[in-house]
């Protein structure tokens, strides 16, 4: 069964490498979180989904955004 931070990282659809930078610890330790070996602490857990949140944000936004009407 996938870990709550394993769920959260797909659901962001962001890279290790990425995520390594944004939450501000090693790829080591996102991968052992991911493999539920190493518990991440509540924090940790909030910025992630801070992250999925911004991701979902900016897809809808991509998506929702048609054309310009431009007038004079």
């Amino acid at each position: 069964m996938p870990t709550k931070f394993c769920r959260l990282k797909q659901q962001a659809g962001l890279p290790l490498e990425v995520l390594e930078r944004m939450l501000g610890v090693s790829a080591r330790t996102l991968r052992r979180y991911e493999s539920g070996s190493s518990i991440p602490r509540p924090p940790m857990i909030d910025a992630l989904r801070r992250i999925v949140e911004e991701q979902r944000g900016r897809l809808n936004g991509r998506l929702d955004f048609r054309f310009v009407d431009l007038f004079a």
